[in-house]
């Protein structure tokens, strides 16, 4: 029964190898529903029972045994199922006799009676032999054949009111979740707008010197401006406040356009004036390597003679 093997000769006894399959015992798959332990005994799962090998001869035949469904406790749960039955006709009947009154001494309003007062009630008319742990694992699997006899009605008591306290419970937190997340996104539109019309007026400047295109893609523009938002859906939900906002700018064109690698889609371009302030300070950062040539301007001084005339003798 267990997972290691025993010689059930003497260490001192040898045993040919060829015979020891046919001599010693070997080891037998536990059995289902069973637990099988190193020691060589066998324990069984809930709801069932260890039952020996018929064949075994009380332990001489080692042969495994089995775990079968307890009937026993099939029977005793029937027994706990069929007295709460009756406890409730015997309630019913008392009603319509109006002989049913409740622990102040009035009679009831309804035979109804909760699942805990039922439990209680056929609990206190038990075996005493019967332990309190015992009854409540029969009366666990007991309920629920009771509630599935025909003459047996379940009602539910404040299931609405408890279902509507929790629906509103539910609706306020979302609510709340909703309006602070509205009041953070509207926070940030006004700086997000700004860094998007800084980028478009940037990306003209590079247009004006044939270094880029001087449109931006949308879905570029995007991504790249709300880089730090890991959610495609709360970026795009933020994305549509701030299109919204930078379409109404008169500054902004909206348009089909090709980009120089073949791309199509729709850009922004910003047509409203540049300080140039990239440009210059691009310009003032080149370096020219070509060797300086320097001309030496000679001065030109235009003498002039003085000829005085001279007399002739």
């Amino acid at each position: 029964m267990s997972s290691s093997t025993r010689s059930v000769f003497p260490p001192e006894v040898p045993v040919p190898q060829f015979l020891a399959p046919f001599i010693e015992p070997q080891c037998e798959q536990c059995p289902q529903h069973a637990y099988c332990y190193q020691d060589f005994s066998v324990r069984c799962e809930p709801d069932f029972i260890l039952e020996p090998h018929p064949l075994s001869l009380g332990g001489m035949v080692p042969l495994p045994p089995s775990c079968e469904p307890d009937g026993e406790k099939a029977r005793r749960v029937q027994a706990v199922a069929d007295k709460a039955v009756e406890e409730l006709r015997e309630r019913r009947a008392k009603f319509e006799c109006g002989e049913a009154v409740g622990e102040n001494g009035q009679q009831v309003e309804s035979p109804t009676v909760t699942e805990e007062e039922l439990r209680e009630s056929v609990s206190s008319k038990r075996n005493k032999r019967l332990s309190r742990q015992e009854f409540d694992d029969l009366w666990a699997a007991a309920i629920g054949e009771v509630t599935a006899r025909d003459e047996v009605k379940v009602e539910t008591e404040y299931r609405i009111p408890i279902g509507l306290v929790v629906l509103v419970v539910h609706a306020v937190f979302y609510l709340r979740a909703q309006y602070r997340r509205h009041l953070t996104t509207s926070a940030r539109v006004p700086g997000l707008v700004d860094s998007v019309l800084g980028r478009l007026a940037n990306q003209k400047e590079l247009g004006e010197e044939d270094l880029d295109d001087p449109w931006l893609f949308l879905p570029n523009l995007r991504d790249d401006v709300l880089r730090s938002v890991h959610s495609l859906a709360e970026r795009e939900r933020i994305w549509q406040k701030v299109k919204a906002v930078v379409e109404q700018n008169s500054n902004v064109r909206t348009s089909q356009r090709e980009g120089r690698s073949g791309e199509v889609g729709r850009a922004w371009e910003w047509i409203g004036p540049v300080k140039g302030e990239g440009a210059r300070r691009r310009r003032s950062g080149r370096v020219s390597w070509a060797p300086e040539t320097k001309t030496d301007a000679k001065e030109v001084t235009e003498t002039k003679r003085w000829e005085e005339a001279r007399p002739y003798y």
